[in-house]
């Protein structure tokens, strides 16, 4: 008992500490600000592909992949570090606790997974046009979405499972992470996918270029012509 009445005059008194600075709550209502605006603007994106018959292809579904995923960011993980921020202790349960960092590392691992299926999209729009509708078709489009939120689910769990979680509200939710599993989920779920990402930009970038110089070569060989014959 004495220790529970320790812990929550430490509370009190970090609360009292937190109330004194308006900075402090001033960064956390931006945050619940900038949460609303994706919510709405990621919502906007989602009618329009699901309503608009004509938005339905390929590319798209992978964008309203990962509008659904930013829309969850700034609906759970926003909001919910920002009362965590606010709040000095930790009063919830502990499966909350763990829902927090389920959420963190889904809708983390999703965007990356999903930025990295539209880098791979763009690839071949861009540097194999000609096969691109027969590559790049609906059911694979779907595959590449329902991988990407596989996984991303599978290292939430690997994440939440096998990390070890404190429950002293004095401390607040925190998720310690064992460092193989960690360092083996941030390889996969980050450094991969964006190593990916920036090879695939760059390879785009000197395709489009040698594109460009080649129809600037064009038109000026046909400008030649023109005034030759002139």
């Amino acid at each position: 008992i004495n220790d529970m009445v320790e812990d929550r005059n430490l509370c009190n008194r970090s609360a009292q500490l937190h109330g004194l600075n308006v900075t402090y709550y001033a960064s956390n209502v931006l945050v619940l600000i900038l949460s609303l605006l994706i919510i709405c603007g990621n919502l906007l994106v989602i009618i329009s592909v699901i309503y608009f018959k004509q938005l339905h292809t390929p590319t798209n579904y992978l964008i309203l992949s990962l509008a659904v995923t930013d829309l969850l960011v700034g609906a759970l993980v926003l909001p919910f570090s920002t009362i965590l921020s606010l709040s000095s202790c930790w009063y919830s349960s502990y499966l909350l606790c763990k829902m927090r960092g389920v959420f963190d590392m889904l809708l983390c691992a999703s965007s990356i997974l999903n930025l990295c299926c539209i880098s791979l999209d763009r690839y071949y729009a861009v540097c194999h046009p000609l096969t691109y509708r027969s590559r790049i078709n609906v059911r694979f489009t779907l595959t590449m979405i329902l991988v990407s939120w596989t996984l991303s689910a599978l290292f939430s769990i690997i994440i939440t499972v096998r990390g070890k979680s404190e429950e002293n509200p004095s401390k607040g939710c925190r998720i310690f992470i064992a460092t193989k599993e960690s360092s083996l989920v941030s390889v996969l779920s980050f450094y991969i996918p964006s190593i990916i990402i920036s090879t695939i930009y760059l390879k785009i970038l000197m395709v489009a270029k040698r594109q460009a110089r080649s129809i600037h070569n064009t038109l000026s060989s046909v400008e030649i012509v023109h005034d030759w014959c002139v």
